[in-house]
C-alpha cells in the first residue's frame, strides 16, 4: 500500500509539516500552483524577545505573480532579505542554548544566491530533513504527468493516481470539506493526520507557542534533542 501525502512548499515549516512527511511514503509537493501571499510559502513565523510571533519572510517580485506557477516566481532581490533574516535571529535567539549550533547549520541558505522563490524554499526543507534524518522520497508536481486543468480535490485524485497512491494522508483541517466519496471511486482510501503535540522550553516566552517554525524548537532545544523529541512524538505526546 502506498500512502501519499501532498502539500505546498512551506519555508522552514513547523513540525507538523515533517510529521505529515514522515508517515507516508511519497510527500508531493505543488509547485506548479499560484503563489498564497496569505501562506507559508515564502515565509513563517518565529517568536520575538517579547513572546510576540513575527515572520520571517523572502519579498518575492509582485507584479503579476497570480499568472505564474509558484516554482516560476523570482525573488526580489532588491531586498536583503538573507540580512534582515539573520538580524531578527540575532536580535531575538542570540540568548538561546543552541543559537551558534543552528546559526552555523543555517549558514548555505543564508550566503547561497538565489532568483526563484522556490529554490530557497526547497532549501529550506530539505536542510530540515537532512537534520532530522528523514528519508521520505519527494516528488515534485511540475515532473508528474497529471490532469493539470484539475483543480482542489480532482487535482489531489489526479496526483495521487499518478504516483500510484492506494491512500492520501489528509490534514485533519480538511475533513469539513473532503469529498470521501469520490476518494473512494477513485479507489484511493483517505486518513487524516494526527500530530501529537510537542511542548519545549521556549525562551521567548512561558506560554507554550506551538505552530511555529521548526526553527525555534532547534535554538532551543539543539539538534540532538530536537530529533529525538520529533521521533518520539510518533509514539507518544511529549512535554518537557
Amino acid at each position: 500500500m502506498v500512502k501519499v501525502a501532498i502539500h505546498q512548499p512551506n519555508y522552514f515549516p513547523w513540525i507538523g509539516y515533517f510529521d505529515k512527511m514522515i508517515k507516508c511514503d511519497r510527500f508531493i509537493l505543488l509547485d506548479e500552483v499560484q503563489l498564497s501571499d496569505n501562506d507559508y510559502m515564502h515565509r513563517n513565523r518565529l517568536l520575538d524577545i517579547n513572546g510576540n510571533i513575527k515572520f520571517i519572510t523572502i519579498p518575492f517580485e509582485k507584479k503579476g505573480y497570480m499568472n505564474f506557477k509558484y516554482k516560476d516566481i523570482r525573488i526580489n532581490n532588491g531586498i536583503e532579505w538573507q540580512k534582515r533574516i539573520l538580524a531578527f535571529l540575532e536580535g531575538n535567539y542570540k540568548k538561546a542554548p543552541f543559537y551558534n549550533e543552528v546559526m552555523n547549520l543555517l549558514v548555505p541558505i543564508n550566503e547561497k544566491k538565489y532568483t526563484y522563490l522556490f529554490d530557497a524554499v526547497l532549501d529550506s526543507i530539505e536542510l530540515l530533513m537532512t537534520t532530522f534524518e528523514i528519508k521520505t522520497h519527494i516528488l515534485f508536481q511540475s515532473e508528474m504527468e497529471y490532469n493539470n486543468k484539475a483543480k482542489k480535490g480532482d487535482l489531489v485524485i489526479t496526483l495521487c493516481k499518478s504516483c500510484g497512491a492506494d491512500i492520501y494522508l489528509s490534514g485533519i483541517g480538511a475533513a469539513d470539506y473532503m469529498n470521501i466519496e469520490q476518494f473512494r471511486n477513485n479507489h484511493i482510501l483517505v486518513e487524516f493526520q494526527e500530530v501529537n503535540v510537542l511542548k519545549y522550553s521556549q525562551i521567548n516566552t512561558d506560554n507554550f507557542m506551538q505552530g511555529i517554525s521548526i526553527l525555534d524548537m532547534l535554538f532551543n532545544c539543539g539538534v540532538e534533542k530536537s530529533k529525538e523529541l520529533f521521533w518520539l512524538t510518533q509514539k507518544e505526546g511529549v512535554q518537557i
